[in-house]
């Protein structure tokens, strides 16, 4: 995140400003949003202080990303075990009693000087990765700064792009995980007591401050679709702000397998994607925003001359909202049409309308409440639900 913004959303890192655009906003009030989620979420956290004479060692937390094993990974080894906070990536399917809910938001958290609200009280002295980078921006730029053991434990030595660990081992994380080889003196019960009582602290946050922003915005639709998509289905995330805003907003879960196109062509053939999960035999909700949805326009044919248990919902803000994170959009040296041109891209056009054209059948969404309630239903046939 660009360093000069750090201090201005205490609480939040700066791809939460405009992640927390009301979605018939975007680009015309940036952060306003997300500013309030910030501001409760920082003061929530500063009037929780904490010292770290109070707390014991400190330890290292533990940060499980995405395997291809698939299985539902028990923390009960690792983070029981160690005393350690553990952060899950959305597509980890990870229990246990050290799992935190918001790693994204404690590890981003910042105060009004720049000050790390929880990192800077309760600094780790080694961190366990398993697996690639995950989704969370404050935590992968964490790594790149933390100067302390930073143990990496993945097959591949491709996905660690920035050389931040300073022990490699090769090894499928998976099979670490159900090794004797992590075993260690564990932690002061202490200390991972504290970042669990702040991880509540910040849920309570983040629930006032999402009912607090006028339907509909995007944390408050990502919120819902992470936490009350049916279990045992599938919620397939699109790249850009779908994966984000359910890794900040939404809970970690073990009954919803989740799966996300990542990488620099994760835009690709999203909605393709879903339906191939639906066809494999899994009831699929797609989150996705109006750009990606519209660079796969054509698959939605495909899905309307299908008969499979496939949801789209489409949160079109008109535009890619993701963009107003670069530097041209706040830099002063482009004038804002010209930003909204050629970063921004509006198109004016209603998903729903395409949606029909191709045969799919669309659902309007007139409010949270008629949301909530189709988003707790299964999949059951191909549709198109779009929130503008």
């Amino acid at each position: 995140h660009g360093q000069d913004q750090v201090a201005v959303v205490p609480g939040v890192d700066e791809g939460h400003v405009h992640r927390a655009h009301a979605v018939t906003h975007r680009g015309t009030d940036p952060g306003g949003a997300a500013h309030g989620i910030a501001h409760q979420v920082g003061c929530h956290l500063t009037v929780q202080g904490h010292q770290r004479d109070e707390i014991g060692a400190a330890g290292g937390p533990v940060d499980v990303q995405p395997a291809e094993g698939r299985a539902q990974i028990d923390d009960g080894a690792v983070g029981d075990r160690l005393a350690a906070p553990v952060i899950v990536d959305p597509q980890t399917p990870a229990a246990g009693p050290t799992v935190l809910a918001h790693g994204d938001l404690l590890v981003g958290a910042r105060d009004a000087h720049g000050r790390r609200i929880v990192l800077d009280e309760l600094r780790p002295e080694a961190i366990l990765r398993l697996g690639p980078l995950p989704t969370s921006k404050p935590l992968w730029t964490y790594f790149d700064t933390f100067d302390g053991l930073q143990i990496h434990v993945d097959d591949s030595r491709l996905t660690d792009p920035y050389a931040a660990r300073t022990t490699q081992v090769d090894a499928e994380p998976l099979d670490f995980l159900r090794g004797e080889a992590h075993t260690s003196t564990p932690n002061d019960r202490a200390w991972v007591d504290e970042w669990l009582r702040l991880d509540a602290v910040v849920d309570d946050a983040v629930d006032r401050a999402v009912a607090s922003l006028e339907w509909p915005s995007e944390p408050a639709i990502a919120r819902i679709v992470g936490n009350h998509a049916p279990g045992d289905t599938l919620l397939y995330l699109a790249s850009s702000r779908p994966i984000r805003d359910v890794d900040a907003f939404a809970r970690p879960r073990t009954d919803v397998r989740v799966l996300s196109n990542r990488g620099v062509n994760g835009i690709d053939g999203t909605i393709a994607s879903a339906i191939g999960t639906a066809a494999a035999g899994s009831p699929t909700t797609l989150l996705i925003g109006d750009v990606a949805a519209l660079h796969d326009a054509t698959s939605l044919a495909e899905a309307a001359a299908s008969d499979l248990p496939l949801r789209v919902i489409v949160v079109n803000n008109d535009g890619g909202g993701i963009f107003e994170f670069l530097p041209q959009a706040t830099s002063g040296s482009l004038r804002r049409e010209d930003f909204e041109r050629h970063w921004g891209t509006p198109h004016g056009l209603k998903l729903a309308s395409v949606a029909e054209g191709f045969g799919l059948s669309t659902r309007p969404v007139p409010d949270e409440a008629t949301f909530v309630e189709i988003v707790r239903s299964v999949p059951s046939r191909p549709e198109l639900l779009e929130i503008r």
